[in-house]
């Protein structure tokens, strides 16, 4: 079914994040004037400058984007609008209806973001936390990048993902060979050499 309306599904998805969708913004005047609230500080909804909106076609599934009635496997073509807000947290649309909130989008939100292929409804709890694994500290660029080509090589012919499977696996000794020739180098007491910016 093809759900395409690209100028709708920005709209839709900028009204709702700004006023309902996203996490409000610590206000200090509001709390000035008004006193704070049983939470603390009070907070205003974000504006429209002060989020980041990412828009890309993608082929869901009717039960990834939680539609229960019908045909659950039917597939659906439309727009996935991404609005991240101020405070970090991110709300995922399709077809201009909100399919989940991530109070705080991790590392492999970003790259899914990065790939255009957002996860199911169901599996969006594995978008929340960062977590401290050594991978979250990374640059993401790096990684954006292969999860990007990873798409487009469910597109492409078998023999070119064999090609940059190939690749990728040559890559990966070489990396394992720096590492262990770094790590051989190194005396024990050595402590570990700080990155400058």
């Amino acid at each position: 079914m093809n759900l395409r309306n690209p100028v709708n599904s920005v709209v839709s998805a900028m009204h709702h994040a700004l006023e309902r969708g996203l996490v409000g913004v610590p206000s200090p005047e509001a709390t000035m004037l008004l006193g704070p609230s049983p939470e603390g500080m009070r907070r205003r909804r974000p504006n429209a400058d002060e989020c980041n909106v990412v828009m890309f076609e993608q082929t869901w599934r009717a039960r990834d984007v939680g539609f229960s009635q019908g045909r659950a496997n039917e597939s659906l073509q439309g727009e996935t609008v991404v609005v991240t807000g101020p405070e970090g947290d991110a709300c995922v649309y399709f077809a201009s209806q909100l399919v989940y909130h991530v109070r705080e989008p991790n590392r492999r939100f970003f790259l899914d973001v990065a790939a255009q292929s957002m996860a199911a409804c169901t599996d969006a709890a594995a978008y929340d936390g960062h977590g401290n694994t050594p991978l979250e500290k990374l640059d993401y660029g790096f990684e954006a990048e292969l999860a990007r080509r990873c798409t487009i090589a469910k597109f492409e012919d078998a023999e070119h993902a064999h090609m940059m499977a190939g690749l990728l696996r040559e890559y990966a000794d070489r990396f394992e060979h720096v590492a262990l020739t770094a790590a051989r180098s190194m005396p024990a007491d050595a402590p570990p050499e700080r990155l400058v910016a």
